[in-house]
């Protein structure tokens, strides 16, 4: 008798320790599914950010090009200006010699 409770005792306590670990293996699985869950999010918001953060990038790129556009297109109206104007007054000059001779 004294050895089936030994037996009993043993196989209770084993049966213990089995549980034990499993309680503590599934709470380590849990509190690490809660923890990839929570970088999950947080590289969520990182990544939205990010993104927020290129079509920022691209929405100035994209106005600095325009007004680079616009500043080249006006510098060369003006210089076509002065040269149409430089143009004008050399033949108004050259017109203006020949009547005198």
């Amino acid at each position: 008798m004294e050895t089936l409770s030994f037996t009993l005792g043993v196989v209770i306590i084993i049966n213990l320790l089995v549980v034990m670990g499993m309680l503590l293996v599934l709470k380590t699985m849990n509190l690490s599914r809660l923890k990839t869950e929570e970088n999950q999010k947080e590289l969520g918001k990182i990544i939205d950010g990010i993104s927020q953060q290129m079509n920022q990038v691209e929405s100035q790129t994209h106005q600095r090009m325009n007004q680079v556009e616009r500043d080249a297109v006006e510098y060369t109206n003006s210089q076509v200006g002065e040269l149409k104007s430089k143009v004008y007054r050399d033949f108004d000059l050259i017109r203006n010699q020949g009547r005198q001779y």
